[in-house]
């Protein structure tokens, strides 16, 4: 994952993550997404994911790891201004 991302975005600035390609996600995606989430945060940023299927939406509420992540509904534009978290 730090090589997909190899600089974070400004501090106070949010990483918009399209996951609308991905249909499933297992521990290992949820865990990739944590690690990303933390060391962004770690750098002042921010990790948003957007365009959620069914299965992944439902990981990240079970394991209630959606509380980490500011989730973009499908349709909301990438703008900062779309931020809640």
């Amino acid at each position: 994952m730090r090589d997909a991302v190899p600089r974070g975005p400004p501090a106070g600035k949010a990483l918009y993550l399209d996951l609308s390609a991905v249909p499933f996600m297992d521990s290992s995606g949820l865990n990739l997404l944590i690690k990303l989430r933390r060391r962004l945060h770690a750098e002042g940023g921010r990790l948003a994911v957007a365009g959620l299927q069914i299965q992944p939406a439902r990981l990240l509420q079970m394991t209630q790891a959606s509380e980490l992540f500011t989730v973009i509904p499908t349709g909301v534009d990438g703008s900062d201004e779309a931020l809640t978290a």
